[in-house]
């Protein structure tokens, strides 16, 4: 995979290709890995499937930038096999490793993509990624710390903090602004939409930690 479409992957079980009807039925475990640097970790990618399937497993370091996520080929976040082919109802282990450089916490992506496959044939078939978020703490990072702002009519957050932060379920005096989960690396910002003329009380959740969040942002 070359450079270019690693930067454009979605950060997300997401289907990357489209062609009729698709059989495929696969999983991974864990969805989210935290290891220690140097120390080796286990995940694993399951066919459940009818047919054989062939993934790709890629590592890459993890930025964001303007709001935006940025995946980059990684020479410190390590994972092998790099291929593999699973028989229906196959399990494959995958061991992983990060040896990162400079302290604090340390934030990478694992890659798992359907490979199509060279039988040809008809039909709709939808390929899957998958992208698995994976962080190494060298040292203790400082905790959290979200400011939320409401300039030029736009709710957004920032993360001053040196730890990644899982928002979930982000609501505007209640009317939910977001649904999903959002990531805020350290020193990372994320819009969530306009903002009220007036001031506003903004609650989340911090799935990482399980703290309730909340804020009053003025305009």
């Amino acid at each position: 995979m070359n450079r270019g479409h690693l930067l454009a992957l979605l950060l997300a079980a997401s289907p990357v290709m489209v062609s009729e009807a698709s059989t495929t039925a696969m999983d991974v475990a864990p969805t989210t890995l935290e290891l220690k640097p140097g120390a080796a970790g286990l995940f694993y990618v399951t066919n459940h499937g009818a047919n054989p399937v062939t993934v790709q497993i890629e590592a890459a370091d993890w930025t964001q930038d303007q709001g935006r996520d940025v995946l980059t080929p990684s020479s410190e976040f390590f994972a092998s096999p790099p291929f593999a082919k699973l028989a229906p109802g196959a399990r494959q282990t995958v061991r992983v490793m990060a040896r990162p450089s400079g302290g604090g916490e340390h934030a990478y992506r694992l890659l798992v993509s359907e490979l199509p496959d060279d039988t040809g044939g008809d039909g709709v078939h939808v390929m899957l990624q998958f992208s698995v978020p994976v962080f190494v703490r060298v040292t203790p990072p400082a905790p959290p710390s979200l400011s939320w702002s409401a300039r030029g009519g736009v709710l957004s957050a920032t993360n001053s903090g040196g730890e990644t932060v899982k928002l979930n379920g982000v609501s505007l005096d209640g009317r939910t602004r977001e649904t999903g989960l959002v990531y805020l690396l350290p020193g990372a910002m994320h819009a969530f939409g306009a903002a009220p003329p007036a001031p506003a009380h903004v609650s989340a959740r911090d799935a990482r930690s399980g703290r309730d969040l909340a804020a009053d942002v003025a305009p």
